[in-house]
C-alpha cells in the first residue's frame, strides 16, 4: 500500500504539473478519514487482502477474494444507504476544509513528491538488504 500511495503520488504530481491532470481536494473530515482508516485497517487485518488485491485475486478464480469483494460492495452499498443519516454524526468532529501537507506545513508540493520518492526508495532498499541476509 505504501509503495502504491508513493507512486500515485509521484505520478500525479507529475500530471498535474504537466497541464494533464488536475487536483480535486476533498476535505480533511477528521471522523471520515479516521473512520475509513479503522474499516480499511480491520478489513485488511481479517481479509488478508487490500482491495486492490482482492479484486486481482477474484479475477483469478480465487473464492475467498470473491467473498471479499462482495463484503466490499455491501459495505459500499451500506455505506451509501446510511450516508444521509450519517451526516449528524461527520459534522460532529473537526474538518479542516481543503487542504494539503504543503499547505499545512507551508512547504513546495515537490518537497513532499520527492521526500515520498525518496522515503520509497529506502525503504525497498532496506527490504532488498534484509531479503539478501536471508537467503
Amino acid at each position: 500500500m505504501g509503495s502504491a500511495v508513493a507512486v500515485g503520488t509521484v505520478g500525479v504530481n507529475i500530471l498535474v504539473a504537466s497541464g494533464v491532470a488536475s487536483l480535486h481536494i476533498q476535505t480533511a473530515s477528521l471522523a471520515r478519514v479516521v473512520g475509513g482508516g479503522v474499516l480499511f485497517g480491520v478489513g485488511l487485518a481479517i481479509f488478508g487482502l487490500c482491495p486492490g488485491t482482492s479484486v486481482a485475486a477474484s479475477g483469478e478464480g480465487y473464492r475467498d477474494a470473491m467473498v471479499g469483494v462482495i463484503g466490499m460492495l455491501c459495505g459500499a452499498g451500506l455505506y451509501v444507504a446510511l450516508f444521509p443519516k450519517l451526516q449528524p454524526f461527520f459534522k460532529a468532529f473537526p474538518d479542516f476544509g481543503k487542504v494539503t501537507l504543503p499547505q499545512v506545513s507551508g512547504t513546495p508540493t515537490g518537497l513532499w513528491v520527492v521526500g515520498v520518492a525518496a522515503l520509497l526508495g529506502i525503504v525497498l532498499t532496506l527490504l532488498r538488504k534484509k531479503g539478501d541476509e536471508t537467503r
